[in-house]
């Protein structure tokens, strides 16, 4: 029986010290989280100012011979578009900077559920110590 005290009291000293712990982790992954999430729509920006940019530059190019628009359809724009970001070093860095933005984002996200996960746990934990405190206090 002293035991099962002494152990017991060593679980709740446990059970104390990680209950501390969860508000600087929720705190930690929340700002993870959000930081994560500005860099989402921060890389998503760039990309689209690129692709604006380029449809820009494609309305505005002018065929040297006839000084007028050199891709007069919306069909032919797209595809020069998409061509031209397609061969473009620094669009394709912007786009892998944005899925790698979009992962840390997912990852973020996950590490905050963990942490919410393992709070639940800890709480049943908690639960269950308390009955077993309950049951010794009681025999």
């Amino acid at each position: 029986m002293g035991q099962d005290h002494v152990r017991l009291g060593q679980d709740i000293a446990r059970l104390k010290a990680k209950q501390y712990e969860f508000p600087a982790a929720f705190e930690a992954a929340r700002k993870d989280r959000q930081l994560a999430a500005r860099n989402v729509k921060d890389t998503a920006a760039l990309v689209k100012e690129s692709e604006n940019t380029m449809m820009f530059l494609v309305r505005a190019e002018l065929d040297p011979d006839t000084k007028k628009a050199k891709f007069t359809n919306a069909e032919g724009r797209e595809s020069e578009v998409q061509r031209r970001l397609a061969t473009s070093p620094e669009h394709q860095r912007l786009v892998a900077e944005s899925r790698a933005a979009e992962l840390d984002h997912e990852n973020a996200v996950n590490a905050f559920s963990r942490v919410e996960d393992e709070h639940r746990g800890h709480g049943r934990i908690i639960d269950l110590t308390i009955a077993e405190v309950n049951l010794l206090i009681h025999q």
